[in-house]
């Protein structure tokens, strides 16, 4: 948004997700922020929350909130649409934005972009991942849920806790009653689980909405082919998709990489983020329990899971990390693996370490692997079974394929663009969804 206000176009951010203190039966208030370098409004406590945990799931125990627009939420987005007049709506994420409220945008006759960086209007839990670890492709009459989201806050319980958390911020230098805010938190969630109920067919009605909500959209903006063809699986043709992977923004190229088999020492490989299921972490484990009894002279460094997880041989555990670490992270890794179960619709940190220089192990089901070159710039396995990756990295460390890929950044080159390019394919997907005179006669 900064770098397109800077172009010279007139840009308006609408929050709608943030939840303040002040509940009322409405439930919607508003601010105005004017120190933004663009215009910027807030609508707290709009009625369609995350129940955020680890690696970003979700979920919900009141489907309908994710597809009825509150009256005075209404009343408050065609206020800002007027005093605005916008040429486009750019809808970036649709919590705290009930499908319905497309409605009322397209009444006052504005195009709207959809970027969907995620499943989330097609799966409260934005993953399309069934309990079972398989990929989720239910129709809305089979859909289940309300299992999957059967451990999520209800919304009230939601609000309370995030005011727990605010109050327990409040203590953080008194240690007995800060942890008890947290105990008295943690038992409203439990008991939340036990009583907490979702009917299956809310689900059913949310999945045929969102898919109504899809096909009104001017312009359905995909983060890589493989979201857009899972998309289009679920809700059949949908002409107005548009591909447009998401570039990190000026990533620093850094020193070579030269494999460490090269100079006599473990091959380094690191996986970021992979504590969830749908990451692959059981496959992970998988894999590298069963190369632990086979080979030698390598290591697997795994960054940002809050707990270490199983005791295998040769895997080492770093916990959280920050962006500013990565430049680190890269520097000291061979091959970085992104072991994806899900139909992951990019997946961010396999472009961070290919902007890095560091070649990407990719999950044919990650819309990642769509920039990977086998044998250039990385590799592609299948992952519904530990069987392929464990016989590729097994492959890499018996063979020397490990020091067979460039040692230098420049093969990255014609893989990602630059953020100013990227900025300027995303200027060109706004303007595209504009109707000219000649369109609307």
């Amino acid at each position: 948004m900064e770098e397109l206000a800077a172009r010279g176009h007139g840009v308006v951010c609408l929050c709608t997700a943030a939840v303040s203190s002040k509940l009322s039966k409405l439930g919607v208030t508003w601010t105005f922020d004017q120190q933004n370098p663009y215009r910027c409004y807030t609508i707290s406590n709009a009625g369609v929350y995350p129940a955020l945990y680890s690696q970003g799931g979700v979920g919900t125990k009141t489907p309908l909130r994710d597809v009825h627009a509150p009256p005075n939420l209404r009343r408050i987005v065609l206020q800002i649409l007027r005093r605005e007049q916008p040429d486009v709506v750019n809808i970036q994420s649709l919590f705290g934005s009930p499908f319905e409220l497309v409605d009322e945008i397209r009444q006052a006759g504005v195009p709207i972009v959809f970027t969907a960086h995620d499943y989330f209007a097609l799966c409260p839990t934005a993953h399309l991942f069934l309990l079972q670890e398989r990929p989720c492709r239910l129709p809305a009459a089979e859909l289940i849920c309300h299992q999957c989201c059967e451990k999520t806050p209800s919304y009230g319980a939601f609000w309370v806790c995030c005011q727990l958390d605010r109050l327990a911020q409040r203590f953080a230098s008194f240690s007995v009653i800060r942890n008890n805010i947290w105990r008295l938190r943690n038992l409203i969630k439990r008991v939340d689980r036990i009583t907490g109920k979702s009917e299956p067919q809310a689900y059913q009605t949310r999945r045929r909405a969102a898919v109504r909500f899809l096909q009104r959209i001017d312009v359905i903006h995909c983060i890589s082919q493989r979201q857009a063809e899972v998309m289009q699986e679920i809700c059949g043709p949908l002409p107005n998709i548009r591909v447009l992977p998401l570039m990190p923004p000026a990533v620093r190229m850094v020193m070579p990489i030269l494999p460490r088999s090269a100079i006599g020492e473990p091959v380094s490989f690191v996986a970021l983020n992979v504590s969830a299921p749908h990451k692959g972490a059981q496959l992970l484990e998988a894999v590298f329990r069963q190369l632990a009894q086979t080979e030698n002279n390598y290591e697997l460094h795994i960054y940002g899971n809050d707990t270490s997880g199983p005791e295998i041989r040769s895997v080492i555990y770093h916990g959280r990390y920050k962006q500013s670490d990565l430049d680190g992270i890269a520097a000291k890794a061979d091959f970085c693996i992104v072991p994806s179960v899900c139909d992951e619709t990019l997946g961010f940190v396999g472009l961070e370490m290919l902007a890095r220089g560091v070649p990407v192990i990719a999950s044919v089901r990650s819309g990642l692997s769509e920039f990977i070159e086998p044998g250039k710039n990385g590799y592609i396995f299948d992952s519904a079974s530990p069987t392929p990756l464990t016989s590729l990295v097994g492959r890499l460390l018996r063979s020397k394929a490990a020091a067979e890929l460039p040692a230098t950044t420049q093969y990255i080159t014609p893989s990602l663009k630059t953020f100013p390019d990227h900025v300027s394919d995303i200027e060109t997907l706004l303007v595209s969804a504009i109707k000219r005179p000649t369109e609307v006669a």
